[in-house]
């Protein structure tokens, strides 16, 4: 960190306010990711670590509230006294927050990366007397790790326990970025670079076939990665192989077992590689469609264009009373759609789009979404039009119409985000 981000970052801190506004607090633990260790952001009081306040210190945690940098304070002492073993070491607190709120928090020392993670304070609720009633603390606790601190990961992808070569394995970072992780409930970090890291199995020379190297260096620590593995050729004839598992970065074990399941000989996989709108973050405006690239030539599955529909949700957020869009009427039974058209992109490309609704969206309106329902779709070339083994969807039917109830399809899942998104957000 350059003296001159360290000065500054301790100049905005001290002239902030301790917290915000609302009714809502934060404590949580520093824990140092490597060791189990906990932190120490705050100087002693007396013989007692951790308990009195440093406004000046280079090493924070803070978070923005309403737009204002908002640092945390030590948690409070209590019955804590230099006599009894109560430890502090660790502890902090954010208080002020509003119920509702989704917060970024940060945390800075000196050696260690930084940590910024996201997290959303539950809502409060209104009784029948208009009163409200919320959680008075929450628990958010961070990792953090040093520099120099990164773990390889070597991945043992296997059928009934034999390594397998030629295996393409994705890892994408799971964001989750607005909840807290079950164990230990740890903030999870967020990832600024969003793409999956591939690599393919191989023999490492060392322990045989079937292992795929991830570096640390291109790892998020503390963060849970989603592995999927799959070996598109038919393998000894028991069809397409597939296979995923989970790993947190820089805490499991570094090494990682993948199984792989055979599937029946005559499923073909069909998954996403990519879409505009696996970042939710991308505003794609009124006119935006879904574009998805596949990982083979793909068609609409025959006959279910009846199932396809659209939904508009634009509230008049910006408070200026405009007529709120709606989906055109969608009518069953005529084997087309009112309200989504679907154009192909190339062999492995599909455009979705909305038709123009009822009324045009305020681009003030912050928050506009259009989701798309009832989409089938299969490998080009394939026989099958109800085998759920082959055909995916993307979005379930909302409507009535009755192909849908022929067809046990599964959802469309995405090498990025698990299961492709069917939801475009506008503004």
């Amino acid at each position: 960190m350059s003296r001159m981000f360290k000065t500054a970052l301790a100049m905005v801190l001290a002239t902030s306010c301790f917290g915000g506004t609302g009714p809502g607090v934060i404590v949580g633990f520093v824990v140092n990711g490597q060791t189990g260790e906990r932190l120490n952001f705050f100087q002693d009081d007396g013989s007692v670590k951790n308990l009195s306040d440093d406004a000046d210190a280079t090493s924070q945690v803070y978070t923005l509230i309403n737009g204002e940098f908002v640092r945390a304070t030590p948690c409070d002492s209590g019955f804590i006294n230099a006599e009894n073993a109560v430890q502090a070491d660790g502890c902090f607190k954010l208080h002020g927050i509003p119920y509702g709120a989704e917060l970024p928090i940060f945390a800075v020392r000196n050696g260690f990366e930084r940590f910024h993670g996201v997290f959303q304070y539950p809502n409060a609720t209104i009784d029948a007397d208009g009163n409200e009633h919320g959680l008075a603390q929450v628990v958010a606790n961070i990792r953090m790790f040093p520099k120099t601190y990164a773990v390889d990961y070597k991945m043992l992808v296997h059928l009934d326990g034999r390594g397998i070569n030629d295996v393409n394995v994705a890892c994408q970072i799971r964001q989750q970025s607005v909840q807290l992780t079950t164990e230990g409930q740890f903030l999870t970090p967020l990832n600024t670079v969003s793409q999956a890291i591939n690599t393919t199995t191989s023999n490492d020379g060392t322990y045989g076939d079937g292992f795929a190297q991830l570096a640390g260096a291109e790892l998020v620590l503390g963060a849970t990665y989603h592995c999927t593995a799959y070996k598109n050729d038919l393998y000894e004839n028991r069809g397409v192989l597939t296979g995923t598992a989970e790993f947190v970065a820089g805490v499991d074990a570094p090494e990682v077992s993948l199984p792989l399941g055979s599937s029946q000989p005559d499923e073909e996989l069909l998954y996403a590689v990519y879409s505009n709108a696996d970042d939710p973050t991308s505003l794609l405006g009124s006119r935006g469609s879904l574009i998805i690239t596949f990982n083979r030539p793909v068609e609409i599955v025959p006959g279910t264009a009846d199932c396809q529909t659209a939904s508009i949700n634009a509230p008049d957020t910006n408070g200026d009373f405009n007529v709120v869009p709606m989906a055109q009427s969608d009518v069953l039974g005529n084997s087309s759609s009112e309200q989504v058209q679907v154009t192909s992109t190339g062999e492995t490309g599909l455009k979705i789009s909305f038709t123009s609704p009822t009324n045009t969206f305020d681009s003030k309106d912050v928050g506009a979404t259009v989701e798309f329902h009832g989409v089938f779709v299969r490998p080009k070339g394939s026989s099958g039009t109800v085998d759920g083994n082959v055909i995916r969807m993307i979005g379930a039917a909302s409507n009535a119409c009755s192909a849908a109830g022929d067809i046990d399809a599964q959802e469309l899942r995405s090498a990025r985000t698990e299961v492709q998104t069917n939801v475009l957000h506008l503004f």
